[in-house]
């Protein structure tokens, strides 16, 4: 790109190299207008088939950059360093399994001028059904709120209270149903979830003004839960988000590998909680922020 762009749309992605053409496509088919440029930076982490992909697939796209991982190092120590060689004045971060509808750019820029961070409502979509014409797909969606960080703790102290075991029950549930193509109890479990734990719905997708995300060091470097953890941390630097409307969500897509469904990283994981206990003490405590410089150009 000849201009510096405005917003570097940093992701992550490893093992699921079958969503990140479609991902691509719906940012590319933004409606923005003239000055509203944007870059892509993905980082591989150490994925041979989201390589083989990304290789066939990058001439198509003018601006994008891809950056391939020697080791294994996790999605918030790529999204620490892909922030690193971005040129952009905003970061956006978002998953390579996701979808962007066609006006979802714009209405970010929209709400730059007032916003050192911007968070986005989301509906949940399923493989095989439609996404308004993004893809060949159909789902009742659920739109679900970002709420405020003090909030997000109630009832998720650890593993073994009442309210921590029904959502380890409910995300095998959930994961079993997708499994089963069950999409009648699928929507059950995920409307019960909504009204009942909206709290354990945090996506990854959010912007943060370079500065302040530098300032703050960025994510921890930890397998799950630091995204959570950095917004916990927007209190602390007095930064009050910008909700944006119900009315411009992006698309986030439920599939037996996302994170918070697997058996090691669900909600209720042993892993899990001892991160959320580590997310309470970790808030004031001064971590530089963690990069790696084992990587390459794709």
């Amino acid at each position: 790109m000849s201009n510096k762009p405005t917003i570097s749309i940093i992701i992550p992605t490893s093992g699921t190299p079958e969503y990140i053409e479609e991902c691509l496509n719906s940012i590319c088919r933004q409606n923005l207008k003239e000055g509203q440029d944007f870059e892509v930076l993905i980082g591989i982490d150490h994925c041979e088939e989201s390589k083989n992909v990304l290789n066939r697939i990058k001439q198509n796209y003018s601006n994008l950059r891809i950056f391939y991982f020697l080791e294994k190092c996790g999605p918030y120590i790529i999204r620490n360093t892909l922030a690193r060689l971005s040129v952009a004045d905003y970061f956006l971060f978002f998953d390579s399994d996701d979808l962007m509808p066609e006006q979802f750019l714009s209405k970010t820029y929209q709400a730059l001028n007032s916003a050192d961070a911007i968070f986005y409502y989301y509906k949940f979509f399923i493989d095989a059904q439609n996404v308004d014409g993004i893809s060949n797909r159909s789902f009742d969606y659920h739109s679900i709120s970002k709420i405020r960080e003090e909030k997000m703790f109630v009832g998720m102290s650890s593993g073994n209270t009442p309210n921590s075991r029904k959502k380890k029950s409910f995300y095998a549930r959930v994961s079993t149903n997708l499994k089963n193509g069950n999409i009648f109890k699928l929507n059950f479990y995920l409307n019960w979830a909504i009204k009942t734990y909206a709290h354990a719905f945090l996506s990854g997708a959010f912007v943060i003004r370079k500065e302040l995300f530098f300032d703050m060091d960025g994510f921890r470097p930890w397998p799950v839960g630091a995204d959570t953890e950095l917004k916990m941390r927007f209190k602390k630097f007095n930064v009050d988000p910008v909700k944006m409307s119900y009315r411009s969500p992006f698309y986030k897509r439920v599939h037996e590998h996302n994170l918070t469904l697997e058996k090691g990283t669900s909600i209720g994981s042993s892993l899990r909680n001892k991160y959320e206990v580590l997310m309470v003490s970790s808030i004031d405590q001064k971590n530089p922020m963690v990069t790696s410089g084992n990587y390459y150009n794709l």
